[in-house]
């Protein structure tokens, strides 16, 4: 689910599923070409009782490329374990971060449909529990941000990593906005998040009600402060069209994908699953987001998840599934969602939407696509670095 590259773009680190995380070798003189196969090493003894078991959902590397991190989605956890470049190996966690759940919401138990099929989950799922799905380290090496999709809170650490990280109160747990009232959900679900370049201020993608806010960060204490109201990444008008709630959070007809800062810092873009799009939002000066003229631009396929920006003239989006050509298409939602997006069988190929930007407005022109087969992340190393 997630790609990142260490400081000198010479290892790869991915997401693994049971085989917690891969490390691949990169060459800088093939531009950036994966070598060989990947070194998996485990998060967490694999003994959870769901499909997806313990899940890592997330993986950061720290500035030293000495420490990287595990979200472990269904663990409930986040683990730091010690990262030899030489063997490409992670060793067992010398940090377990246990974040602490509040219980599940009142407004999800009373919406739950209770002639809603069964799913894998628990009860109330995804808040009947912590779920840590993002991190992201201050680019001053000093703290670490990590989104909680459970508990709804953004919670801050000081590095490197020591008591408030394992055993004690966190620097800062700010709880993030609470989903607009047609949302079976309760909180806004904060996904994955990212720093501007100077580290002032925070930006995060909602899962749950497909928003994206900022934060102010104080580097001197590490607390965050909300900028503004958060803004919605979807019209109002097509989210007045999907089918009406409550429905279980695996069968909803929309969720925030990710979400990327333009490396000029003028413009933050997100993507919407089911609405398969790319919201662009201009960002102020003090940090404050406001949806651009061009709003939102279909992403070209179906199931939209991650993006990045090599450069400040390219846009690179992640669609699973490449059905843009097709006219039954695949949708969001285990089979319950939209009747008009039928998903065909199997599943056709994804693809990489490939869009040209306008650095200064932030208007995104749709380029080539390159097919590939249902993808869901994407990184890119710096444009330049490849003589590209």
């Amino acid at each position: 689910m997630v790609l990142q590259l260490n400081k000198s773009r010479t290892r790869l680190f991915s997401t693994a599923g049971a085989h917690g995380i891969a490390v691949f070798d990169v060459d800088m003189h093939a531009q950036g070409k994966v070598v060989g196969g990947p070194v998996c090493s485990t998060t967490r003894v694999e003994s959870m009782p769901t499909p997806l078991g313990v899940f890592p959902a997330w993986v950061t590397i720290d500035p030293t490329d000495d420490v990287v991190y595990s979200c472990n989605f269904f663990s409930k956890d986040v683990t730091a374990m010690a990262y030899d470049d030489a063997s490409r190996t992670c060793a067992a966690p010398f940090g377990v971060c246990a974040p602490v759940h509040p219980g599940i919401p009142d407004k999800v138990i009373a919406n739950l449909d209770p002639n809603a099929e069964p799913g894998p989950f628990g009860h109330g799922f995804p808040e009947n529990a912590c779920h840590p799905h993002g991190l992201s380290i201050h680019p001053s090496g000093k703290w670490m941000v990590l989104g909680d999709l459970g508990s709804n809170n953004l919670t801050v650490y000081a590095l490197p990593i020591g008591k408030s990280f394992m055993e004690g109160p966190p620097d800062c747990v700010l709880h993030a906005h609470t989903a607009p009232p047609s949302n079976r959900c309760y909180g806004a679900g904060p996904k994955n998040n990212c720093f501007s370049k100077d580290g002032t201020v925070l930006f995060s993608c909602n899962e749950l009600d497909s928003s994206v806010s900022s934060y102010r960060f104080d580097e001197s204490s590490g607390s965050l402060i909300p900028i503004g109201e958060p803004c919605m990444a979807l019209p109002q008008a097509w989210l007045d069209s999907v089918p009406p709630r409550p429905l279980p959070f695996y069968q909803a007809c929309h969720s925030g994908g990710s979400v990327c800062l333009a490396p000029n810092g003028k413009h933050l873009y997100s993507t919407n699953r089911g609405h398969d799009s790319v919201s662009c939002f201009a960002v102020d000066a003090d940090g404050c987001l406001t949806p651009t003229p061009q709003f939102t631009i279909p992403a070209g396929g179906r199931i939209t998840w991650t993006l990045t920006m090599p450069s400040d003239v390219l846009l690179l989006v992640i669609n699973q599934y490449a059905d843009y050509d097709q006219p039954e298409t695949t949708r969001y939602g285990d089979g319950k969602g939209d009747p008009n997006r039928v998903a065909p069988a199997p599943h056709g190929p994804g693809n990489i939407r490939v869009f040209k930007r306008d650095p200064t407005s932030g208007v995104l022109t749709p380029s080539c696509v390159l097919e590939v087969d249902e993808p869901l992340a994407i990184v890119a190393a710096e444009y330049e670095r490849w003589g590209a």
